[in-house]
C-alpha cells in the first residue's frame, strides 16, 4: 500500500462568496459569477477508470456540456494529482486493479483539502456494502453501468452547480436502467 504526504499548500477553492483580493481590506464584495465551464477550466473534473474507452465515453459526455476534464486512470495517480492540483469533482470506477473508488474517496475524506470535494463512483457490479460504505464516506452520486447519457450528465452538473452555489450536496443512487 502507497502512502500519500498531504500537501497543506494544495490550492483551495474560495468558498466564502468574497474575493481573495478583497478580504484583506475589509470591503465584502460578492465574487464574480462562475458558470461551470469557467469553473471546471480552474478545477477539471478528474475522471479515474482503467477502461480508456469508457472513461474516454465520460469526457466526450463532459466536453458536450462544455466542462472540462482530465483523464487519469491510475488511482494512486489520481491521488497525487487531487492532493496537489485543485479538482472540481471525482468520476470513478469502483473496481480498478490497484485501488478501490472506495478507497480513493476515504484517502480524500481524510485530507481536510479535499473533504468537500463531490465525488461519484460508477459500477457494472453494485454491491449493497460497497453503496453503504461509499454513502458513509460522503460520497455524491453512485451510478451503475450502462448508464443513461443524459442522466449522467444531469448528475454531474447539479452537483457542479451545487458546489458553485454553495448548497448542500444531497446522496443520490442512481439505479441501473431496465432494458
Amino acid at each position: 500500500m502507497r502512502t500519500f504526504l498531504i500537501n497543506s499548500e494544495r490550492p483551495s477553492m474560495n468558498r466564502t462568496g468574497v474575493h481573495p483580493d478583497m478580504q484583506s481590506s475589509g470591503v465584502a464584495l460578492p465574487a464574480p459569477a462562475l458558470d461551470l465551464e469557467t469553473f471546471t477550466r480552474c478545477a477539471p473534473i478528474l475522471i479515474s477508470d482503467d477502461e480508456p474507452q469508457i472513461a474516454h465515453l465520460y469526457q466526450v459526455l463532459m466536453a458536450r456540456v462544455r466542462l472540462h476534464t482530465v483523464l487519469i486512470a491510475d488511482g494512486y495517480e489520481a491521488l497525487d494529482y487531487m492532493l496537489h492540483k485543485p479538482v472540481s469533482l471525482v468520476i470513478s470506477d469502483l473496481l480498478k486493479p490497484n485501488i478501490t473508488g472506495i478507497d480513493m474517496l476515504r484517502a480524500l475524506r481524510q485530507d481536510p483539502t479535499t473533504t468537500e470535494i463531490p465525488f461519484v463512483i460508477i459500477t457494472a457490479t453494485p454491491e449493497y456494502e460497497s453503496r453503504q460504505m461509499f454513502k458513509m464516506l460522503g460520497g455524491s452520486a453512485y451510478l451503475t453501468k450502462p448508464i443513461d447519457a443524459r442522466q449522467f450528465t444531469q448528475t454531474v452538473t447539479q452537483l457542479l452547480t451545487a458546489q458553485l452555489t454553495d448548497q448542500p450536496v444531497q446522496y443520490a443512487a442512481i439505479p441501473r436502467l431496465s432494458n
